[in-house]
């Protein structure tokens, strides 16, 4: 997935280009809202940006994305080992977490084959 992926306006852009009719911010907001509620689309916070959900969890499960910094894919992860060391830390200090989502960038495996590329060549 690409952070390609649109914001608000974008979303409201696209739904205009398909249906002739330029939909109101809030009408946007509120849509997007209920689909994050519901665990079917994500907001990266980093890029403003929300992007459809690819992975079979709970709506307020934590999710880690690796973003790429050179192409923009988004890879979004799960695991339970990092979900309970975060809550353990959470928990030391008594904070309770509402919501527990990750953004780490940095450079996928195409990039940096791609940089290795470069640099041989």
């Amino acid at each position: 997935m690409s952070v390609g992926t649109p914001g608000t306006s974008g979303v409201r852009s696209r739904l205009a280009s398909a249906s002739g009719k330029r939909p109101a911010p809030i009408s946007i907001y509120r849509a997007l809202d209920f689909l994050v509620d519901q665990g079917l689309v994500h907001r990266l916070a980093s890029r403003n940006a929300f992007m459809a959900c690819g992975q079979a969890h709970q709506a307020h499960e934590m999710v880690a994305f690796l973003i790429c910094d050179v192409c923009g894919s988004v890879s979004e992860v799960a695991s339970q080992p990092m979900r309970q060391s975060l809550t353990a830390l959470a928990q030391e200090i008594g904070f309770a977490a509402r919501d527990q989502i990750i953004e780490v960038t940095g450079r996928c495996a195409t990039c940096q084959d791609s940089a290795l590329a470069h640099k041989e060549g």
